[in-house]
């Protein structure tokens, strides 16, 4: 079986989509790697910690990240309140 499901003679476009398939595999890997260490160098700025050394860090808060209930990181959701909310709260308030 071929991947284009043409049959023989089409070797060129059997390569040609495999090269795609893995390009866009690559691609999109590289893209979650990318915003993931962006949000985490943010998160940990905001928080006043010191930036991400390896990739390993990022890898390890893309995978907690993953199985966390909460999108919160460390006392984040303290650090980081809406400004809507406190005008909200000081409206409420007087």
């Amino acid at each position: 079986a071929f991947l284009s499901g043409i049959g023989s003679g089409y070797l060129k476009l059997d390569i040609f989509l495999v090269y795609m398939v893995s390009t866009f595999a690559v691609t999109g890997t590289g893209a979650v790697i990318l915003a993931a260490a962006e949000e985490l160098l943010a998160r940990r700025s905001a928080l006043g910690e010191p930036p991400p050394e390896s990739l390993l860090e990022v890898a390890s808060y893309i995978w907690s990240s993953c199985r966390a209930s909460s999108l919160s990181v460390g006392g984040e959701a303290e650090a980081l309140s809406y400004e809507g909310s406190e005008v909200a709260a000081a409206a409420a308030s007087g």
